[in-house]
This record gives structure tokens, sequence and C-alpha cells, in this order.
């Protein structure tokens, strides 16, 4: 009863805050052992729980996805996320020096977009 009782409570912290959490090893653990699974329905969204009776309405109305609970990998994920925060300058050295180099031996035809 306490194992249902902390699922019920990862579900309903997941689902009434409106933020998504972070996934957790813990959290995929205990929800996949009571039958939930983890769903990616689109690239840039992050998975969402359903449970069996929810991946078989998406089955059969012919939706695509992934099941990655057993794949599933927190710290990867965050490792990408905290790379994709990443900002390149477009003024930067290294586009003022490629575009040195391009100006310089690049057909002629290219040498134009340089400038």
């Amino acid at each position: 009863m306490k194992f249902l009782s902390s699922v019920a409570l990862v579900l309903s912290s997941s689902l009434l805050s409106g933020v998504a959490a972070a996934i957790t090893r813990q959290e995929i653990e205990q929800l996949s052992a009571a039958g939930f699974h983890l769903i990616d329905l689109a690239p840039d969204v992050e998975p969402v729980w359903k449970t069996e009776e929810e991946v078989e309405a998406l089955i059969a109305e012919d939706v695509r996805f992934f099941d990655v609970t057993e794949v599933y990998d927190p710290e990867r994920v965050a490792a990408a996320a905290s790379k994709a925060k990443v900002k390149f300058a477009g003024d930067s050295v290294e586009a003022a020096e490629t575009n040195s180099l391009l100006a310089t031996y690049a057909p002629p035809s290219r040498q134009a977009q340089a400038t």
C-alpha cells in the first residue's frame, strides 16, 4: 500500500505542478513497476507517463510513439539539455576569421557570401 501511495504522490505532483519536472531513475523504477509506460510522442517534447490502457488507445488511434521506459537515461537527457543552452555570437572572432579565409580561398561564387 505504501508503494502505491508513493506512486500516486509522484504522479500527482508531476501532473499538478503544470511544469515538466525532470524524470529521475527512482521515478522510472517506481512507475514502471506499477505498470506505467514512459512514452515519447514527439522529438522535442518530454516523454509522458501512460497507463497500459492509454498505450493501447494510442495504438488503436494509430498514433506514432516510442516506449522509452527501458532506455530513458535522465543523466544523458540533462547533459544534452545543458549543451543546448550554449549560445554562439554571430559576430564572434571565429566568424570573422572564417569569413576572411572564405574571401581568400573560396571560389569567386562563394567569396561574395563571405562579405
